[in-house]
């Protein structure tokens, strides 16, 4: 099959197709060929890796140029630079404390203590005086 006589039914946009006009096959016959974007088809080039160690059919690279956006598309934008801690600066941060106040008691105590505080400041948030 030769680039031509491909057809693709209900394809809406334009393509090309990308012969390697190089032999890709050690009889001489051409076996690969790409078919791309017609707007990413104006900066491609083929290449035919014939220095290889691969006998009856050489590897075909296709190499696409452009900007990001042409290659990705243009809705898709670059992730913004990473302003955050790393990793190992993170494990020689010290971490400040915050406020916090030991009450004594035993465990179910302290639950029974923290629950009714949390409670509290729930309906406060809620405006609610009452439970």
């Amino acid at each position: 099959m030769k680039p031509g006589s491909c057809v693709l039914e209900g394809m809406r946009n334009t393509a090309a197709y990308l012969d390697p006009m190089d032999a890709t096959c050690c009889t001489g016959n051409t076996l690969d060929w790409y078919m791309v974007s017609g707007g990413l088809a104006i900066g491609a080039e083929t290449n035919v890796i014939k220095d290889t160690q691969i006998y009856a059919h050489y590897p075909v690279q296709l190499k696409i140029g452009g900007a990001l956006s042409e290659d990705l598309g243009n809705r898709i934008r670059r992730p913004n630079v990473f302003t955050g801690m790393t990793k190992k600066e993170a494990k020689n941060y010290e971490f400040p404390e915050g406020d916090f106040t030991t009450k004594a008691g035993t465990l179910n105590e302290n639950w029974n203590r923290w629950n009714e505080e949390s409670e509290l400041y729930l309906c406060h948030k809620e405006d609610k005086r009452e439970r």
